[in-house]
């Protein structure tokens, strides 16, 4: 089965989207495959979050430490840190890089994304933005509708990507089966670089979190008591699968240092 849409007066031919999720309980297969359908039609047609404009620049030679890797790949050890971690074959070879910066709300995912895309003309990916707009489009409240807006910014990822288009995605992804969306990409020869935000100084995140003004008419803010009860549920990542970042650190600092460990200026 695959989904038609149009998108600027050219036809997409876009796959059925794979089950990457457990079973959610309550709706039916074809409610959840209604879902992912109209998750496309909003992402690909009519929602905010669309294919990216901009092509990104050829990556230059890697300035950071690093040694072969698998498949011509880069292996950069994250300073302080013993895990190794797989860059996604871009440094230094012209191909576009899948960055997926990761944490609680709060801890500035959204700002850093931001920041790689406007100095490298990356693409930005964002999940609420997604979801904000699927709400939008009149799907309910539930879990069937945040795995679709993950789903459908796999996708976006996945267009852009194949276009030679490098992408910056900020989502929680608090869980495994999140996780699995994106590297899921990798069948395209493409590793996604995880990149985790920790802010451990809870007077600041909750300044943060206070202080969000995001534009979203349907993704409410959520409260401290719902951030700390995610923070609880959160599970380990894979040690070596993900750069460990401190997130209390000014954006520009943050995003300099990501580029440097991806061998980019």
């Amino acid at each position: 089965m695959q989904v038609h849409v149009r998108h600027r007066r050219e036809r997409i031919t876009v796959p059925r989207l794979p089950d990457l999720h457990p079973p959610v309980e309550g709706p039916a297969d074809e409610e959840q495959h209604r879902v992912l359908g109209v998750a496309l039609r909003v992402v690909l047609c009519g929602g905010r979050v669309l294919l990216g404009q901009l092509r990104s620049p050829p990556a230059r030679a890697p300035t950071h430490e690093s040694r072969p890797g698998a498949a011509g790949r880069q292996v950069a050890r994250h300073p302080g840190e013993g895990a190794a971690l797989v860059l996604g074959g871009a440094a230094g070879h012209g191909e576009p890089v899948f960055v997926v910066v990761s944490g609680l709300p709060g801890t500035g995912k959204t700002a850093v994304a931001h920041e790689l895309a406007v100095r490298c003309g990356w693409v930005q990916v964002s999940i609420d933005q997604i979801e904000d707009a699927l709400l939008g489009a009149g799907l309910p409240r539930s879990r069937t509708t945040g795995i679709a807006a993950y789903e459908a910014a796999r996708a976006v990822a996945e267009q852009n990507l194949a276009l030679g288009r490098s992408v910056v995605v900020d989502a929680v992804n608090d869980s495994e089966p999140a996780r699995a969306t994106w590297r899921m990409v990798a069948r395209r020869g493409i590793t996604p670089v995880f990149v985790l935000l920790e802010l451990g100084d809870e007077a600041e995140h909750r300044r943060r979190l206070a202080a969000r003004q995001r534009g979203l008419a349907h993704v409410a803010e959520p409260t401290w008591d719902q951030v700390t009860a995610r923070a609880a549920a959160y599970e380990p990542w894979p040690e070596g699968d993900y750069l460990r970042v401190d997130a209390a650190r000014p954006v520009t600092e943050i995003g300099t240092e990501l580029l440097r460990l991806l061998g980019l200026p």
